[in-house]
């Protein structure tokens, strides 16, 4: 495989230890200290036998994936995903990204590693989605039982936001759920015209509704990134 000569390639200052066209980025040995093992993780036997010897160095994942040494991070937050692989020893990387919260990415990545290796392909879908799920080692305590104060339907419908695009909520029975690119997630009220998704990797994102001077929902607002103010999705039939 040619050596990478600009970053067009995306990973060159990465594959060529932190130099890009003859200009060095990155001392070599601290590049080499990133990608080497400093954390060791114990063996999971409901990994995929293709991938080996899993460790982490600073600030990257590295293993054996399918007999090449391969280092490689993912990265995830309400709706967005991403990957990034590398193999430095067969100059190859590749990035990924997503504006699904799914394990798309990562999918793609190992298809793209295959393919670029000359390994032959493997059913990477049937494979991840097989793997157990590990049990919560600690049981969580009882759902503390919120009473609403408007009835469930002022809490459905359209939002919209810019950026993030449109979300819905919507309900069945006595439950509501939020309908979010192609996920479908039930939520549990815990405060006042507040909701958390019941989904354990979601709950962090509780939905804030918010009420116009006359009482009626107008927007929801999800802290969907921790370092800004909650994003408010506005509700669609309220837009001018």
């Amino acid at each position: 495989m040619p050596q990478p000569k600009t970053w067009r390639n995306g990973f060159a200052g990465i594959l060529n230890e932190g130099e890009v066209s003859g200009q060095r980025l990155m001392a070599a040995e601290k590049i080499k200290e990133m990608h080497t093992p400093q954390i060791v993780w114990p063996a999971n036997p409901g990994e995929a036998p293709e991938i080996e010897h899993p460790s982490y160095g600073l600030g990257w994942m590295i293993d054996s994936y399918r007999g090449h040494y391969r280092v490689h991070h993912g990265g995830s937050t309400m709706g967005f995903s991403s990957f990034v692989v590398f193999f430095p020893q067969e100059k190859f990387g590749a990035a990924i990204l997503s504006n699904l919260n799914s394990p798309l990415p990562t999918l793609i990545g190992n298809y793209i590693s295959d393919l670029a290796l000359g390994l032959p392909p493997l059913d990477w879908k049937t494979k991840l989605a097989s793997r157990p799920s590990a049990a919560p080692s600690v049981k969580p305590p009882p759902a503390k039982v919120v009473k609403l104060i408007r009835p469930l339907a002022d809490y459905t419908g359209e939002f919209i936001h810019p950026a993030y695009g449109q979300l819905r909520t919507e309900s069945e029975g006595e439950k509501i759920f939020l309908v979010f690119r192609q996920e479908r997630i039930e939520l549990e009220p815990i405060a006042l015209d507040i909701f958390q998704p019941k989904e354990a990797s979601w709950r962090r994102f509780p939905l804030h509704f918010l009420a116009n001077n006359r009482g009626e929902i107008e927007a929801v607002a999800i802290p969907l990134e921790p370092a800004v103010k909650a994003i408010v999705f506005v509700r669609l039939s309220e837009k001018k």
